[in-house]
């Protein structure tokens, strides 16, 4: 009888150390979960603002494009840079029209005050067109 309270003994502390151990490993299991969404988190919002810089960059470069193109289209509509007849250039200042009203429509103000800029340069070259 005694050997068996002994072995009960025995048996009743490893179960307690056994859930002592289990509740240890749980609450790091649950720091750690804890930890890693906090980190994940912090990731998705650094993915999030990489992913807006790139889009803004990628908005301003085609900005850039558009207004290399205007610049190409006063460029060759402006009757003291080249010769071109009176019909091209009023097609080349009405392309470059069409893209300043856009590029005057953008969100962002740099955008919208270059565009502004190119307005004044297109009227001046568009003073210049004869029939």
């Amino acid at each position: 009888m005694m050997e068996k309270e002994s072995q009960y003994t025995s048996i009743l502390s490893m179960i307690n150390t056994l859930k002592k151990e289990n509740e240890s490993l749980t609450a790091k299991i649950n720091k750690l979960s804890t930890g890693n969404s906090t980190i994940t988190n912090e990731m998705l919002k650094n993915e999030k603002s990489r992913a807006a810089l790139l889009e803004k960059r990628i908005s301003d470069l085609n900005a850039e494009l558009r207004f290399a193109k205007v610049d190409c289209n006063l460029t060759r509509a402006d009757v003291t840079q080249i010769i071109s007849n009176s019909k091209q250039r009023k097609e080349l200042l009405a392309e470059a029209l069409a893209s300043l009203n856009n590029l005057s429509r953008s969100d962002d103000a740099v955008i919208a005050q270059k565009a502004k800029e190119k307005f004044q340069r297109l009227n001046n070259i568009a003073k210049t067109v004869r029939d």
